[in-house]
C-alpha cells in the first residue's frame, strides 16, 4: 500500500485515474465487443457488466502486473486503487441507469400521462 499525506492534491493525483477507469473504458470496450458480435443489444452497461469488468480491471492491475517482472518498479499493488475503480463504476452505473432510464409506457402502447397530466380535449 503506498504512504500518502491525506491532502485534496494527493488524493487527486493517484486515485483519479482509477476513479475515472471503469467509467471511461467499459462503453469503448463494449462498443469493441457489439462490434464483433459477441454482445447483442446496444444499452448501458449493466450492473453485471460493471462487476465483471470491475474483477477483470482489479486483477489484472493490482494483482497481476506489479508481480510480473517486466512491470515490477512501476505497478504497484494497492487495495485502494480497487476501491476507487468501484467508486467509479457505481458511480457511472448509477448515471447511466438513470441518463438512459425509459420513460413507462400504458399497456395499449403508448407514453403513460402522469396523473394530473392529462390531455384537455
Amino acid at each position: 500500500m503506498h504512504s500518502y499525506v491525506v491532502d485534496g492534491g494527493a488524493i487527486l493525483r493517484c486515485y483519479f485515474n482509477d476513479v475515472i477507469c471503469l467509467p471511461f473504458w467499459l462503453p469503448i470496450v463494449l462498443w469493441i465487443v457489439r462490434s464483433v458480435g459477441l454482445r447483442h443489444v446496444d444499452t448501458p452497461p449493466s450492473g453485471l457488466e460493471c462487476g465483471i469488468a470491475l474483477f477483470i480491471w482489479a486483477t489484472m492491475f493490482e494483482v497481476w502486473l506489479p508481480q510480473t517482472s517486466l512491470l515490477a518498479g512501476y505497478a504497484i499493488a494497492d487495495a485502494w486503487d480497487v476501491f476507487a475503480y468501484a467508486v467509479g463504476g457505481f458511480s457511472a452505473q448509477t448515471w447511466w441507469n438513470w441518463w438512459y432510464r425509459t420513460p413507462s409506457f400504458s399497456a395499449a402502447g403508448h407514453l403513460a400521462v402522469p396523473p394530473g397530466f392529462e390531455e384537455i380535449r
